[in-house]
């Protein structure tokens, strides 16, 4: 008897931490994605391709939301229509298995967008352009799309003895989803942490040749010039602390 009201009391404490803490979550990362979309869609940004992959990527992130986190959310109360209806059981897998590595994906360009333009060799920095970072975008969504695929027909609602309510209908479904899911998610995780620490390295670097390019010169730059190079190293400093700060969060 006593197991049975330790066990009722967890699940009920589980029950109540999944109500209210992905409302929490919800609310923050929806005002966070937003205000990213809302900034980063300003003019200034348009035209540099970290800002521009950080755009979709909390453009991609707040749809993840929308797909995983409400349904999550409405299930807390029992008004979660993806545990009963099938067209949105799988809308929802497919949505959040895309959403959730392709806004990875994109942060992992981005981190090689500015490890391109720390390089010292010209032809890594002209690398770093508007188009490459279009066609990247495109490519990992029409291969994401593929590679998830099959959620439109493994995913089921109304099921017992599964995690979910809406989860894969066999245990190739569930291997296959999960297999995918866990690869397409790891692997980029583990290069972006390779390429910010290159970036890191590179900058350092390059610091180090600017500071004494200053000192030989002996202080003979405009003005104008100077200010122009130190707005645009600002920029670009604001989106190297944007990059380091969702490695962090990733990590």
């Amino acid at each position: 008897l006593a197991d049975a009201v330790l066990i009722e009391t967890i699940n009920h404490a589980t029950h109540q931490i999944v109500r209210y803490c992905s409302i929490f979550i919800f609310l923050f990362g929806s005002i966070g994605n937003i205000l990213n979309v809302f900034v980063l869609s300003q003019l200034p940004f348009r035209l540099n391709p970290c800002a521009v992959l950080f755009l979709f990527s909390s453009a991609v992130n707040f749809i993840a939301i929308l797909s995983g986190l409400l349904s999550r959310m409405l299930s807390g109360w029992g008004a979660d229509l993806t545990a009963t209806n099938r067209f949105f059981c799988k809308l929802r897998g497919f949505l959040v298995n895309i959403t959730r590595v392709v806004a990875i994906w994109y942060i992992l360009f981005a981190t090689i967008d500015r490890w391109l333009l720390s390089s010292r060799r010209l032809q890594r920095r002209q690398m770093s352009s508007l188009k490459n970072a279009q066609r990247a975008m495109i490519i990992t969504l029409i291969l994401s799309t593929l590679i998830f695929s099959h959620v439109i027909y493994c995913q089921e609602p109304n099921l017992v003895n599964t995690p979910q309510k809406c989860y894969g209908k066999t245990q190739a479904c569930q291997f296959l989803t999960d297999i995918s899911f866990t690869t397409l998610t790891i692997l980029p995780l583990l290069l972006i942490l390779i390429f910010g620490l290159m970036t890191i390295r590179n900058i350092r670097e390059s610091r180090a040749r600017i500071s004494h390019i200053i000192t030989q010169l002996g202080g003979n730059i405009r003005a104008t010039n100077a200010n122009q190079q130190r707005r645009l190293a600002k920029q670009d400093h604001y989106l190297l602390i944007m990059l380091l700060i969702q490695i962090l969060i990733l990590f």
